[in-house]
């Protein structure tokens, strides 16, 4: 497993950010942000802060199956 870093150049909103470094802001992808950068949470009120380095988990969006019943 490869740990990435990422300093942001500008404050930005957490969904932004994790769309932009993970494809998402959806599927978990917010709360895996910042379940890898402790305390970002309570300290950013929702933004990234210009200039602080934040670890980029590694993430991969869930596989969704249509589900067929046999007897539908």
């Amino acid at each position: 497993m490869v740990t990435r870093t990422y300093i942001p150049k500008e404050d930005l909103r957490l969904d932004i950010l994790a769309r932009d470094l993970l494809g998402t802001e959806q599927e978990g992808a917010v709360e895996m942000l910042v379940a890898a950068n402790p305390g970002l949470a309570e300290r950013s009120k929702g933004f990234a802060t210009a200039g602080e380095a934040l670890i980029v988990p590694e993430f991969s969006r869930k596989t969704v199956i249509d589900t067929v019943n046999p007897w539908e």
